[in-house]
């Protein structure tokens, strides 16, 4: 199944370290239509039309590093992927590093991921 572009331009995804943006890459991809991914990506880096870049930049760094991206948090990206396809099987829930409460996975249980 071929991915249908959805957001013209680059698109950014941000969330801190060891959040699940690596795991999840190929989801993502998919659900933005996207087809290359740039890992890694900071403050500098230049992102063309089929790029989806990953980051764990602040959220306040990557609106001020890329105004002109579609810039959007991991757990948003990831809503939305499990909305725009429907299949949780693929999901890799991973909820630790900073910025969450302990390390359980919260997510997986509102969409009845076991």
């Amino acid at each position: 199944m071929k991915s249908i572009p959805l957001f013209p331009g680059p698109v950014v995804v941000f969330g801190p370290q060891a959040c699940g943006k690596s795991i999840n890459a190929k989801r993502l991809l998919r659900a933005f239509g996207k087809t290359n991914l740039v890992e890694e990506l900071g403050p500098k880096g230049r992102l063309f039309d089929p790029d989806l870049g990953l980051t764990n930049m602040s959220e306040t760094e990557v609106l001020k590093a890329f105004p002109h991206y579609l810039c959007v948090s991991y757990f948003e990206a990831i809503k939305f992927s499990l909305v725009r396809h429907g299949d949780t099987s693929q999901f890799v829930p991973t909820y630790r590093g900073s910025g969450y409460r302990g390390s359980k996975p919260i997510v997986p249980k509102l969409f009845g991921i076991k």
